[in-house]
């Protein structure tokens, strides 16, 4: 990964131009220096989304702020993988790793419990972590899913068939 370089400092450049016009006896050079600082706001280089100042050589490159990036990266990324899973099975998406990370997330944010009766792992164990839906299916949030025991379980899926 590339360092980011700082662009220089623009208020040091802008309190040395004011210095310079204060020092400066002379009309013609003053008003050269204040036509110089009056330009100054288009002289910073901003995020064409935002409109934020842009801070690194990166940054001024591609016209986005870093968080500007982030995101666009992040949606690009999302819609390619929102493709994907769209043109799989449910099973090929369990065995996915995006799945396996996110299973595994869900039961660490649980400490390993059940979400209905609160026993652990070693108390009942093998935790499964359910779909309660699969439309968000490749971009689960926390409420779309639960973490279950096998009891848990076969007495949640079948209240869920016998509605």
């Amino acid at each position: 990964m590339s360092t980011l370089k700082r662009i220089p400092n623009k208020a040091k450049w802008l309190a040395d131009l004011i210095k310079q016009a204060q020092e400066w006896k002379d009309d013609n050079e003053a008003y050269a220096i204040l036509a110089q600082l009056a330009a100054y706001p288009y002289l910073i280089p901003r995020c064409v989304t935002c409109d934020t100042l842009l801070q690194y050589e990166s940054e001024v490159e591609r016209s986005l702020c870093n968080l500007c990036e982030s995101v666009r990266y992040h949606a690009q990324r999302k819609t390619e993988w929102l493709a994907k899973v769209a043109a799989m099975t449910y099973t090929e998406y369990c065995r996915s790793d995006h799945w396996n990370n996110y299973r595994i997330a869900t039961l660490n944010r649980t400490d390993y419990r059940c979400d209905v009766c609160r026993l652990s792992t070693p108390e009942v164990g093998t935790l499964q972590v359910y779909h309660h839906t699969k439309a968000n299916l490749g971009c689960e949030i926390p409420a779309d899913v639960i973490v279950l025991c096998s009891k848990c379980r076969a007495e949640y899926t079948g209240a869920i068939v016998n509605e």
